[in-house]
């Protein structure tokens, strides 16, 4: 079941609201948790019902396994809580290779060796990375002492498998969502909270229908056309490029605010998880706004253990790029995706030297200019994650610096546009029209800040860290601030709501289809 599907937004949604409120009114937390869990479990099942024991054998396992290590740390017994630490760890990460990596890394082998057999495809469960990670993190934090193992197992099975983040995250943390259970679950129904959350899931929705799946059209086009080999034009190449760029932001954009949005309208905030991206002017800022959750999952459970940047500057260059490396291979099963990983793990060893350099030199590049030099570098890298051939990226790449076999470019798309056209796909102005908004306009999230849709994770926020390259976000805010005085901004988006989410009913029913999320394949 996707959130951009009628079913759930139509059907399975109102029924879990009106489930959840009918156990509120009992005043019985464990109740209102049964219900959530229980409504978790059937969102489930409807995208991937035979890895359902799968997922409440793995809760279960992990919660058991983190209430003995609790047990022997508090009896001060380390020498064995530390070994069932790491067993626990081992057990997660070998079920998530053996169903997301058996294939990549037994192709591979076999291509090395020149000995080949018939692999039968695994079918991946659905958000096995996403509750493998986060219950990673949970384990850890128990035998660090950051968190007490949960008693109830009610709480545990409610942190992980809470509908709104367990397919494609955000990567919470169990003290983040824990002292919400009694706080948030219980409290009287607030009708300001649960419209800004209905405003939240109708934004979502509308990046990924009406920009990210419109730009998917093109993005295809192109990106096929070079994974089966052929030339592309200069013109091509930068439409698929940034085709793909507006598409995966809009995509994973839309999903993060349908996600918090989620999570509001049933009382709890989740971790922001997105954050203009577009807009940072560094690659360390970029990855501060993007997946902002795995970030800090790979910070504090690989990066920092690996040593961090305490053991000079060649140490921390390497660990900044087995960091990646490793977030790379987390995303796919695909050369192409540890590629990508290893990219950013470079371009994040060539910022904090440059960074020490400047420092030591007293000499910073302009603003626009890095924030520029940080956009080219993503996107590049982008070609890398979506394309499914090596020989196809290069050929994107190339073509993008006008380095065409002459006589061979072709224009993929010139053929198709007057089809796309009719057929009811917008043109490529809705690249141009997505490319302005994730560069220039102000991030829903910080518009409204001070309802507190999200949990900010690293402080963008409060410490006024959010600010646009070229002053555009704070110009843009405060020019707004007399509309917003001027109209209940509640009412507002009440209304906004109710008409898009009837008019993306209306083109879904019309087309009669609808597509995955980008993260819902990891």
């Amino acid at each position: 079941m996707l959130f951009n599907s009628i079913a759930f937004y139509l059907l399975f949604l109102p029924l879990a609201l009106a489930a959840f409120h009918v156990a509120r009114q009992s005043g019985k937390l464990w109740l209102v948790q049964a219900t959530l869990i229980t409504a978790s479990a059937i969102f489930y099942a409807g995208q991937g019902a035979q890895f359902l024991p799968l997922l409440l054998g793995s809760i279960g396992f992990t919660w058991i396994i983190a209430l003995a290590i609790d047990a022997l740390d508090r009896r001060g017994n380390t020498t064995w809580s530390r070994p069932i630490t790491m067993m626990a760890v081992c057990i997660h990460l070998c079920l998530l290779g053996y169903f997301k990596y058996r294939n990549f890394f037994a192709e591979s082998f076999m291509s090395m060796t020149g000995n080949f057999a018939d692999l039968q495809p695994l079918i991946l469960p659905l958000a096995i990375s996403f509750f493998t990670f986060q219950q990673i993190g949970y384990v850890v934090d128990v035998h660090r002492r950051k968190v007490e193992a949960a008693r109830n197992p009610l709480d545990f099975f409610l942190f992980v498998a809470f509908f709104p983040q367990l397919i494609a995250g955000p990567i919470t943390l169990y003290q983040e969502l824990k002292p919400q259970f009694s706080r948030q679950l219980m409290r009287a129904f607030q009708p300001r909270s649960f419209t800004i959350g209905t405003a939240l899931f109708a934004i979502g929705l509308l990046k990924k229908t009406t920009i990210a799946d419109q730009a998917a059209f093109h993005t295809s086009i192109v990106f096929n056309a070079a994974d089966s080999g052929m030339a592309i034009s200069l013109y091509d190449a930068w439409v698929g490029t940034l085709g793909y760029t507006v598409q995966i932001y809009f995509d994973f954009s839309g999903y993060s605010d349908m996600a918090c949005g989620l999570a509001l309208m049933f009382g709890l905030r989740i971790p922001m998880n997105f954050l203009s991206p577009y807009q940072a002017a560094s690659i360390s800022e970029f990855w501060r706004r993007w997946h902002i959750t795995l970030s800090r999952f790979l910070r504090d459970y690989l990066y920092i253990p690996l040593g961090g940047s305490r053991e000079g500057d060649a140490r921390t260059a390497a660990n900044l790029f087995v960091t990646m490396l490793i977030g790379g291979l987390w995303h796919g099963a695909g050369w192409t995706f540890v590629f990508w990983g290893a990219l950013h793990g470079l371009y994040l060893a060539v910022a904090a030297q440059w960074a020490r350099l400047s420092l030591r030199l007293n000499f910073q590049l302009p603003k626009a200019i890095c924030w520029a030099i940080t956009l080219l570098a993503v996107m590049i890298a982008w070609v890398f994650f979506r394309a499914t051939t090596f020989s196809g990226a290069l050929t994107l790449i190339t073509a993008m610096f006008g380095i065409t076999p002459q006589g061979e470019a072709v224009d993929t798309l010139s053929a198709h546009w007057s089809t796309l056209i009719v057929d009811g796909v917008a043109g490529p102005w809705i690249i141009v029209v997505g490319l302005a908004i994730s560069l220039f306009a102000p991030n829903f999230s910080y518009v409204l800040r001070r309802y507190r849709t999200s949990l900010d994770v690293y402080g963008h926020f409060s410490n006024r860290r959010y600010q646009h390259p070229i002053g555009l976000i704070e110009r843009a805010i405060n020019s707004g601030q007399r509309l917003y005085r001027l109209a209940s901004l509640p009412l507002v988006l009440c209304i906004f709501s109710i008409v898009t989410i009837a008019a993306v009913s209306v083109l879904q029913l019309r087309d009669g289809a609808y597509t995955e999320f980008i993260y819902f394949n990891f």
